[in-house]
């Protein structure tokens, strides 16, 4: 599930959101990647009152990628 549905279900109101990734892959054949780190850019009004739960949604769906 995404975060932006995950969001809309705990009536969590975003003006903008964007995921942005920083790489390293491996110098070997097949190249994979060795290193991948996200970053979530949430916008809108009054999100630090609902950073809990912005937390918890970002938590939710990486839990559904590496499972």
């Amino acid at each position: 599930m995404d975060v932006v549905s995950i969001l809309n279900k705990m009536q969590v109101t975003i003006d903008k959101f964007e995921i942005k990734s920083e790489t390293e892959m491996t110098d070997e054949h097949p190249k994979t990647y060795s290193k991948i780190h996200l970053v979530y850019e949430f916008t809108g009004e009054n999100l630090n009152e609902s950073k809990k739960k912005i937390e918890k949604a970002v938590n939710l769906s990486q839990k559904n990628i590496t499972e």
